[in-house]
């Protein structure tokens, strides 16, 4: 025996986890822009029908989740991605339907290199006034993958003041107007060799002769500091040198400048050290414009007022002669029997025949012995020796002068004030050994001869004196040349 019965089963539907998280696409070309779409999003569910919503979680692999968004299902990058600054970034996401049960994955999201446009760069260049010049425009420039053309720059917006040209090899050349002098400006744009244009940039211009630094060169005493007046023959064309902007560009060696914001350096050579340096300085106008570098050549020496060519070459004319003395001679008589070299102007004159930093008569001494060495070796009938003064323009006693000229073995010129310097007049005679002096003046076709004095004579009188030569009843008319004849 048996029963039988019929049931009905009833299978409930329960929400299930979802199994997987899908990006449809894990790459971005770079330079798509803000949102710029990365993919689309999809979940892998058993329960058919089911709907999602997405999110960039916390976990492993969203070190760049602040670099992205979503919208609804889609994946967005939230800047302007570019190959070269990053080429690859990874998010987190989950995947949540509608009974909250969730799915999460990570994705490597890589940039692809795509040809970017090149990139012109603003400039400022200095023009001088009237003045023609080739801007090198695309040296700030970038290309990205490709070369640059060259020869595919053009002028977008041109100058008020000027004309600006296109030049093969990639510069505009810039030409002012005649005359103009300030602030121009034009704009540029440029291709790569895939045909892809820049933007435009602006190229600034101002109109100005740059300044000129001249080249200088000092004596420097060794250890001691000089000021070194370096703007003192520098020039600005169309402005003004601002002295607070010297610059040194090159370094002396064994030595240190300061820069001061007078423009003077100051130059301190180190210890130990003598010979030739020098370094680089530049200067600046009032507009700002520098100048080339140019040289400063210091030689450092034990003394400055001793000629370190001759220290006999008192006036460094390239001979040695009693002139030299008297130089030495009228110095002393102006300012005492020795004078320290500090103040004094030049040099030259190197009237520190000695090198102890002090004029005094054994600086006279030295050159005077080195004259008479120089001149003992003469023969016999050698000793009647002319030196003669040729004098010029007599304008009364306190104008009177005498300008030597070289005779025989004798005097170079140089600047004789007889009026003022009488002990100086008759130390020079002594110098010479001059025992009588004649007072002559001639014309061209014959010389007048006056009665000798003596040297003794000469402390005693002003006949030797251009004075006299007014009042010693020659004839002051008509085209003469006067002079003074000194006998050994």
């Amino acid at each position: 025996m048996f029963f039988e019965k019929a049931f009905s089963i009833n299978v409930t539907n329960t929400n299930e986890v979802p199994t997987n998280v899908v990006l449809s696409s894990t790459s971005i070309v770079e330079n798509a822009g803000v949102n710029g779409i990365v993919g689309s999003l999809s979940t892998a569910d058993p329960d058919v029908g089911n709907t999602f919503t997405y999110s960039l979680e916390v976990g492993a692999g969203d070190a760049d989740n602040s670099q992205f968004n979503i919208s609804g299902s889609v994946l967005r990058a939230t800047s302007n991605f570019d190959f070269e600054t990053k080429s690859s970034y990874t998010v987190r996401i989950r995947a949540t339907d509608q009974g909250g049960l969730y799915s999460e994955a990570s994705f490597d999201i890589s940039v692809i290199d795509a040809n970017d446009p090149p990139m012109a760069t603003s400039d400022s260049f200095w023009v001088s006034q009237d003045q023609s010049e080739a801007l090198h425009v695309l040296d700030n420039d970038l290309t990205f993958g490709n070369e640059t053309d060259k020869r595919s720059v053009e002028v977008i917006r041109f100058p008020f003041y000027g004309i600006a040209t296109p030049i093969d090899n990639g510069s505009i050349r810039y030409t002012p107007i005649n005359g103009f002098r300030g602030d121009d400006f034009f704009t540029y744009r440029f291709k790569d060799t895939a045909g892809q244009f820049s933007d435009e940039a602006i190229v600034s211009i101002r109109v100005n002769t740059a300044p000129v630094a001249k080249a200088d060169f000092f004596i420097a005493r060794a250890g001691k500091t000089i000021a070194i007046d370096v703007l003192g023959n520098d020039i600005d064309p169309d402005g003004t040198i601002n002295p607070e902007m010297v610059s040194v560009v090159t370094l002396p060696s064994y030595a240190d400048v300061v820069v001061q914001v007078t423009g003077k350096i100051l130059f301190t050579s180190r210890t130990g050290f003598l010979g030739d340096t020098h370094f680089q300085y530049i200067v600046s106008d009032n507009e700002g414009r520098y100048s080339e570098p140019t040289d400063i050549s210091v030689i450092v020496v034990l003394a400055i007022y001793q000629n370190p060519s001759n220290k006999f070459d008192v006036d460094n004319d390239g001979s040695i002669s009693p002139l030299d003395v008297l130089l030495i001679i009228n110095l002393l008589n102006a300012k005492g029997a020795s004078i320290s070299v500090d103040g004094l102007p030049g040099p030259p004159d190197y009237v520190d025949v000695n090198g102890d930093n002090h004029v005094d008569p054994l600086d006279v001494l030295e050159t005077i012995n080195f004259i008479n060495s120089r001149n003992s070796g003469r023969g016999e009938g050698e000793d009647d020796v002319d030196y003669t003064f040729s004098m010029i323009g007599i304008h009364g006693a306190s104008g009177q002068y005498i300008s030597g000229s070289r005779e025989s073995s004798a005097l170079i010129a140089t600047t004789l004030y007889p009026c003022s310097h009488k002990a100086s007049f008759r130390k020079l005679l002594e110098v010479f050994g001059v025992s009588q002096y004649t007072v002559v003046r001639g014309r061209t076709t014959s010389i007048k001869q006056r009665t000798a004095n003596t040297v003794n004579e000469c402390a005693q009188n002003e006949s030797c004196e251009g004075q006299s030569l007014a009042s010693a009843g020659l004839d002051g008319s008509g085209s003469l040349l006067p002079s003074l004849r000194l006998l050994r």
